[in-house]
């Protein structure tokens, strides 16, 4: 036999031993390998949950009593990555020591050099200690702590963190970490042009100290106009790139779903009598499937698991994008779930859209998910698209806060003694003083309009939460845009 038949017959049985092996592979009901290969290219769940889901609303840096500022988690200095790994590791400190604090106590801790770490809701304590590597042992137990919304790191003297819930306050110290690349950025931070001072609003309103305000106002402003990520193109019915986007929600070809489209202009996609997918005029997708499986429990980790495995194969996130709010649900049969809201901010700015189909006076959450187990039965998202953002310098005409709250305290007091019929509407100072102390929150953001499926600009506003009421105001004139309630 001459070497170059030898050489062949080696390949063909080579070959033929690969098909073997491959069709062995397929056939064996444990390995799916088309599925791997699929997820090679996909997010790994616990990543997208930790980095891109489970992520602060805020970080507030403390230098001293008067000087502190407000960083966004996708801000120039990755502040929330560099503690995100100490928090890998801390909780595996076997003599690590555990104790309650009071609430004094950790308000003076934001006098000395430390980063507050606040989360947009509270997060359940076995999501917390899931997503960082935290043992359920004596630190976390739910008898100590349900959830956690601030994480309190101390970078002067001593290395100890402050858990909280926003009525406990549980520290944790007899620990180590590494906080030398912490303190140089925050250094790096306060020696910047850019550099804006917020002091607690007890120095400037006279209310509690938990709310901060910028001494100095921003100079720069951003001209951001964005439009509807879902483009429809021509006729509705005939619109291949939504055929698309339902095609990836059910990983079928568009032949086998069933497509319609009703007087409204909703299109609707079904797959079988379980599962559809509703397609809006608005831009709005919702997608819903029917539970199988009893579930009489909870597991928080389990069904954010499952979400973030459904975004990855199904959807995407917006930049930014992260948890705000987290609610036990129960279905109509018992079942037990979640239901997930998550919200962007834009150039560390949280977004907040007017919900223009709704005779409701409410917002709409960017996306809304109701996860039983490890099954998504709701799915309900609507999407803006960055398409325009520009640098503008309107430092001299954004004016601060306080000056806001006193253009529209007419409108304000009227809303306040609404809500308390018991208020004297002669007792004007006292009614002030209680407007002042009722505030829960003042932030700059941007408000969507959504008055256009394209090219709506955004508006720079103040967003200030009082009693019961969100106020938005333009930060540029202090008028009124909108008021949505809190409850």
């Amino acid at each position: 036999m001459n070497k170059t038949r030898l050489n062949t017959i080696i390949l063909v049985s080579l070959f033929i031993l690969s098909l073997f092996l491959v069709s062995q592979t397929l056939l064996n009901e444990d390995i799916n390998l088309f599925k791997s290969i699929d997820k090679s290219n996909k997010y790994n769940s616990r990543d997208l949950i930790a980095s891109k889901m489970i992520v602060p609303q805020r970080i507030l840096v403390n230098y001293s009593k008067k000087t502190h500022t407000v960083l966004s988690p996708g801000s120039e200095y990755d502040i929330w990555e560099d503690t995100r790994e100490i928090l890998d590791d801390i909780f595996s400190y076997q003599d690590k020591t555990v104790a309650e604090i009071k609430k004094e106590e950790f308000d003076g801790l934001n006098n000395k050099k430390s980063i507050n770490i606040e989360f947009a809701d509270k997060l359940p304590i076995e999501l917390f200690a899931g997503t960082f590597n935290a043992p359920m042992d004596g630190t976390l137990e739910r008898e100590l702590m349900d959830s956690v919304k601030t994480i309190h790191l101390n970078l002067e003297d001593e290395n100890f963190i402050v858990l909280s819930d926003g009525q406990k306050y549980v520290k944790v110290s007899n620990i180590e970490y590494k906080d030398n690349r912490l303190s140089k950025m925050l250094e790096e931070i306060k020696e910047s042009k850019d550099f804006i001072n917020y002091w607690p609003s007890d120095m400037s309103l006279g209310t509690k100290a938990d709310i901060y305000i910028p001494y100095r106002l921003p100079k720069d402003k951003k001209d951001i106009i964005v439009e509807n990520d879902i483009k429809i193109s021509g006729s509705i019915e005939d619109d291949k790139n939504i055929d698309k986007i339902a095609q990836g929600f059910f990983d079928k070809d568009l032949s086998y779903l069933r497509k319609v489209v009703d007087n409204s202009g909703v299109i609707i996609y079904m797959y079988n009598q379980n599962t559809g997918l509703l397609v809006y005029p608005s831009g709005i997708i919702e997608y819903s499937n029917t539970l199988n499986e009893k579930e009489n429990e909870r597991d928080i980790y389990r069904s954010l698991n499952a979400l973030a495995d459904f975004i990855a194969n199904k959807d995407r996130l917006p930049e930014n994008a992260y948890i705000s709010n987290i609610e036990e649900i129960e279905s109509e049969n018992k079942d037990k779930g979640y239901r997930f809201t998550l919200t962007y901010n834009i150039e560390g700015k949280n977004v907040y859209i007017n919900n223009r189909t709704s005779e409701e006076n409410t917002l709409i959450n960017p996306l809304v998910a109701e996860v039983y187990g490890d099954k998504v039965i709701n799915y309900k998202r609507f999407y803006r698209d960055i398409i325009v953002k520009e640098n503008n310098n309107y430092g001299d005409k954004r004016i601060n806060p306080e000056e806001v709250i006193e253009k529209n305290i007419s409108r304000i007091k009227e809303d306040f003694m609404l809500e308390d019929a018991n208020i004297s509407s002669n007792v004007q100072t006292q009614l002030y003083q209680d407007i002042i102390t009722s505030i829960k929150d003042i932030s700059l953001g941007y408000y969507d309009k959504s008055s256009s499926y394209y090219k709506t600009p955004l508006i720079d506003v103040w967003i200030i939460d009082i009693k019961n009421n969100k106020y938005i105001f333009d930060s540029s004139t202090g008028d009124l845009i909108d008021i949505k309630s809190l409850e």
